[in-house]
């Protein structure tokens, strides 16, 4: 097992409900660099990547998805990926409740499985300064409930 020191929390950013799927990102994620996307507000391409890059995937309903087997390095935070666990909330601006109490519920368990501590479960954007991602305060809404 590789050595795991944080769990990093994104968005999916995108409101559109039609986005709000494990599928729809796994399609994102495996698409060809050239296939063109409409991604929320944005225009984008495919990431080309093998398997989708987050290894959990969190619904606006709750539903948690399981993506990349943690034992596999991520393709979601350039320059983290190797020691980390990338957490995925479907949305850009709105997120849900259930939503929010699905990734409290399975941070709490990577946690005690991993030996990490509250601290360590941290927003993407705090790896780059150019990202808002997840647009949401992670402490405020995940941290303080660990």
């Amino acid at each position: 097992m590789r050595k795991i020191d944080c769990i990093i929390i994104h968005c999916s950013a995108s409101d559109n409900l039609t986005h709000d799927s494990f599928k729809a990102i796994y399609e994102l994620h495996i698409s060809p660099k050239k296939e063109k996307f409409l991604w929320g507000n944005y225009h984008t391409t495919g990431k080309g990547f093998t398997d989708i890059g987050y290894h959990f995937i969190v619904c606006h309903d709750g539903s948690i998805y399981i993506g990349r087997p943690i034992e596999k390095i991520g393709a979601h935070c350039k320059g983290q990926n190797g020691n980390s666990i990338g957490i995925c909330l479907t949305g850009n601006k709105i997120f849900s409740e259930k939503q929010f109490q699905s990734a409290i519920k399975l941070c709490k368990l990577l946690i005690t499985l991993l030996g990490l501590k509250k601290i360590d479960v941290i927003g993407h954007r705090m790896f780059n300064n150019n990202k808002t991602c997840p647009n949401f305060d992670v402490t405020e809404k995940i941290g303080r409930y660990l």
